[in-house]
């Protein structure tokens, strides 16, 4: 079973203050922590692992059981 958990309440899912959210930012993010999963699975071989974003902040993880 493959379980990951992502917060997406911090800044680096939203966009910069006094700019129009369109939730772009959240898809971009999103896609940029699960493209780090997959290489810490296929590449590092890691099971279980802690996910940060951009800004370095951890955001959530995952495991592979």
């Amino acid at each position: 079973m493959f379980k990951i958990e992502i917060h997406t309440d911090g800044a680096a899912f939203h966009a910069p203050e006094g700019e129009p959210d369109d939730g772009l930012e959240t898809v971009y993010e999103t896609a940029a922590i699960l493209n780090r999963v997959i290489e810490a699975l296929m590449m590092d071989g890691l099971t279980v692992g802690t996910l940060r974003d951009t800004n370095g902040n951890t955001v959530g993880s995952f495991s592979l059981t």
